[in-house]
């Protein structure tokens, strides 16, 4: 399975190495990890707008996720009005790398709206 932007799956999508500047940027995200570059105020008032959101809303998580737990996606489900919260059997951090099982969920998810 691929799981990294070195792999050809995840490179593809991108025309050029200048094009994959946002998905090597992504690990400064963590506002924990770099407060100002990671935009900690920013991500503290989205997660705050968050919980008055009123759009339909999935949250999908690996049961072996060592990064963000089962745990951990059920509170962040909890903290967004109406959202559904799935467990993916066998997944870990990249759920979408199962495949069929994740799409079917997306799926079954958008046909209950």
């Amino acid at each position: 399975m691929p799981q990294s932007l070195s792999d050809p799956a995840y490179v593809a999508p991108f025309d050029s190495p200048q094009a994959t500047a946002g998905a090597y940027r992504w690990p400064w995200m963590l506002p924990f990890a770099q407060p100002e570059e990671g935009a900690a105020q920013r991500q503290e008032r989205a997660f705050k707008a968050l919980a008055n959101w009123n759009k339909p809303a999935h949250f999908f998580f690996g049961d072996q996720d060592q990064i963000f737990t089962v745990d951990w996606g059920r509170k962040f489900s909890a903290h967004v009005p109406g959202s559904s919260f799935d467990v993916i059997e066998g997944a870990g951090h990249f759920v979408q790398e199962t495949g069929e099982p994740l799409a079917k969920l997306i799926m079954q998810r958008i046909g209950e709206e």
